[in-house]
């Protein structure tokens, strides 16, 4: 919640001019900064273990082209293993960069990160699918005879079985991922927002916050309902539609009463006949 009063008088003799703007912004639950930092340091661990991941799969991609170059299936995996593991990094590289950007540090948007994970999340999914079925269809005859040269295939077979593993620890951290992008972006859409200003203007005695009324009194709600909390005074409580703020301002003031969508400013007269009725 934030306050900001600006204020500005002229006094002389026993009266005093005022006049105030007030703005505040409350947020459905106090418990919503904390957990959007969680989501924040989730997404950071998981990145990094997504580069990780990323950069092993490169490595392996490129000494099975290195030591088995000649064989096509090795070429094809090489294709979806740099897509994969490229995007991946690059996505998390942007991120981090964001971060660093922003000043509250929170990256890029969650809804974005709900799309982007679930492209990357298909993408390790086709490539385990695909380096699975030639290592599945080749695990009984690895030894491979080409240009006269005898060729041992079977550490092929162990790399494209790390492979497999590889990527499918990227699906699962994508997939988490994406849920926590959603549950981010749920929560964001669900918040309310309250925004009021108001104008007061009054004749009293001294300056403001010399003197209270005596019979005024706090109420507060319970914070995790995210309703302000508000004076009455006098007993007096307005028929408002929405929780009410009312303010007392000095011991011979107004009494402004205000809520998120309406205000309301009462003489100090009109106030006094209350009183007396």
């Amino acid at each position: 919640m934030e306050r900001r009063d600006i204020e500005s008088g002229d006094y002389g003799g026993e009266h005093w001019s005022q006049a105030a703007t007030t703005s505040r912004a409350i947020a459905e639950s106090q418990s919503r900064p904390q957990k959007t930092q969680q989501f924040l340091t989730a997404r950071t661990i998981l990145g990094i273990f997504a580069i990780v991941l990323s950069i092993a799969a490169l490595g392996i991609g490129i000494k099975m082209v290195v030591a088995y170059g000649d064989t096509g299936i090795v070429h094809v995996s090489f294709v979806f293993i740099g897509f994969t593991a490229g995007a991946t990094i690059a996505w998390q590289c942007l991120e981090m960069i964001a971060k660093c950007y922003r000043r509250d540090g929170r990256g890029i948007s969650p809804g974005t990160h709900v799309g982007v994970c679930i492209c990357i999340s298909l993408a390790c999914v086709a490539t385990m699918g695909y380096v699975g079925i030639w290592v599945s269809e080749g695990d009984h005859s690895w030894n491979y005879t080409a240009s006269g040269s005898s060729l041992d295939y079977t550490p092929l077979y162990h790399l494209g079985i790390v492979l497999v593993i590889v990527n499918a620890a990227l699906v699962l951290i994508h997939f988490i991922l994406s849920i926590l992008a959603c549950q981010e972006v749920r929560r964001s859409d669900t918040t309310i927002t309250y925004s009021t200003a108001i104008t007061v203007r009054y004749d009293g005695v001294g300056p403001v916050g010399t003197a209270r009324p005596r019979n005024h009194h706090s109420v507060h709600y319970p914070t995790h309902i995210g309703m302000p909390p508000y004076t009455m005074v006098g007993g007096l409580e307005p028929s408002l539609s929405s929780p009410p703020i009312i303010i007392a301002r000095g011991d011979l003031g107004v009494e402004v009463v205000e809520s998120p969508s309406s205000s309301i400013s009462v003489p100090p007269k009109t106030l006094s006949s209350e009183k007396r009725g």
